[in-house]
């Protein structure tokens, strides 16, 4: 799942302005998958929750040695003060009760000496800080182990390989086959970042990372598409300004014609197939 959690700063920018990296979805809370590129600091938190880029075992492990080892400090330093008392009580010439000879006991002893004394072991105070800490002991085992997890939170990570959209200066000789490798993985974006959450349009960059999750820095242009149910039917070898024009006079392109945009793939016989036309939001002026 992914966290609601706020980007700590852009990712860096080229002098074309594109970033330079596709969002993905490689973070964590309680332990990381991978080591964020955009987290400067080793730790992060964010309200309730604390990032960190380390292994959940290792987490884990961590947690679990710091209670063991909180626990059997107290149980250490309460035996040592029953103890103290103990000895008082003896030189001041006092009885001491059989219930504060049994020094401190925890979980399965805790509960056999207190149904056995029908009272709690260690007087009154030491007692129910025994149960206390017994109690505490199981919670914070239950704890680390369900709520140290590994999750995923939208982050900037490296690029690598893939599809990038040139700037405006650059000159474009030849449009790339819509049914091939290109648009493979264009098409591949688009249903991963949909899937990890993320926005769906035209992106400056797009690679077959699985991880990848599109934000507002990585879109180009993006679209609203909606059905209408009105499927329209044209002989073949129509032209492309025909179709234009016809579109533009049923009300589902602005135009003027030669305003629209196309891109198609051509036959060497001079149809085409492949053909697809969109115009700007609202009409031209």
């Amino acid at each position: 799942m992914y966290c609601d959690i706020v980007r700590i700063g852009p990712a860096p920018r080229n002098p074309r302005g594109l970033p330079l990296s596709a969002p993905s979805a490689k973070t964590l809370r309680l332990l990381p998958l991978k080591l964020l590129q955009t987290f400067p600091p080793y730790i992060a938190k964010m309200s309730s929750t604390v990032l960190l880029v380390i292994d959940s075992s290792y987490v884990r492990i961590a947690l679990r040695i710091y209670f063991t080892l909180v626990f059997l400090l107290i149980g250490f330093l309460a035996d040592g003060c029953l103890a103290i008392r103990n000895l008082r009580r003896l030189l001041d010439r006092k009885p001491i009760p059989l219930t504060s000879m049994t020094g401190w006991l925890t979980n399965v002893s805790l509960l056999k000496a207190t149904m056995g004394f029908r009272r709690l072991p260690g007087g009154s105070w030491f007692g129910m800080l025994m149960f206390v800490c017994t109690f505490l002991s199981l919670v914070s085992d239950i704890a680390v182990s369900g709520l140290v997890k590994t999750v995923t939170v939208p982050s900037r990570c490296l690029f690598g390989t893939g599809l990038v959209v040139p700037d405006s200066n650059s000159s474009i000789s030849s449009v790339p086959p819509d049914n091939g490798a290109t648009y493979s993985v264009a098409a591949q974006a688009q249903l991963t970042s949909a899937a990890n959450g993320g926005l769906v349009g035209i992106y400056w960059k797009a690679n077959r990372d699985l991880t990848f999750r599109a934000d507002e820095l990585d879109l180009a242009g993006q679209w609203n598409c909606i059905d209408i149910n009105d499927e329209i039917e044209y002989a073949a070898g129509t032209s492309i300004i025909a179709i234009g024009e016809d579109l533009i006079q049923r009300g589902y392109l602005y135009g003027p014609g030669n305003q629209s945009s196309a891109v198609r793939t051509p036959y060497e016989n001079g149809t085409f197939s492949h053909l697809i036309l969109w115009d700007t939001q609202t009409p031209k002026s």
